[in-house]
């Protein structure tokens, strides 16, 4: 059975007596499949008359091409997301380990974690709320100690 890569041999090692034809039929195929990856009938019935081949084994090896060209551009496109995957990967622990050493721009001093960060503002969150109970308590009792000294000095006798 002749096949669109190349002639058919027979158990002897003769060929089918079409070498030139055979030499071009893989080139004449891949010609047809990259014009067009889906040949319709009657295009497949021309292709096999043309190459020597059912419209069966015309059809089956479209197919197989159609699956060998899906298959090539699949590894192509996973070695592409390999390699930026790889890509990102370095990035990512490049800046992992650039944050290790980071430091404050103003003081030049090692700078707090976001963990940290959280914690020290709800420190100083609470820290503020009772210095301005302080405060207010505080002003509460200059207004009082105010007014108790005005109490005693309208009460004193200048005679």
């Amino acid at each position: 059975m002749a096949s669109p890569m190349g002639s058919s041999s027979t158990a002897g090692g003769a060929t089918d007596g079409t070498d030139d034809e055979g030499q071009d039929r893989p080139q004449n195929s891949r010609r047809a499949f990259n014009a067009c990856a889906h040949p319709s009938d009657s295009m497949r019935r021309q292709l096999g008359t043309e190459l020597g081949l059912e419209p069966r084994q015309v059809k089956f090896w479209f197919q197989n091409r159609r699956t060998q060209a899906k298959a090539q551009a699949d590894r192509s496109n996973n070695c592409a997301l390999r390699r930026e995957n790889e890509r990102m990967m370095a990035e990512n622990l490049m800046f992992r380990e650039s944050l290790k050493s980071v430091v404050c721009i103003t003081c030049g001093g090692p700078t707090i974690r976001d963990d940290d960060c959280h914690i020290r503002l709800e420190q100083f969150k609470l820290e503020n709320d009772f210095l301005v109970q302080e405060a207010s308590t505080s002003n509460q009792l200059d207004s009082l100690t105010y007014l108790t000294k005005g109490e005693n000095s309208s009460a004193v006798d200048f005679t």
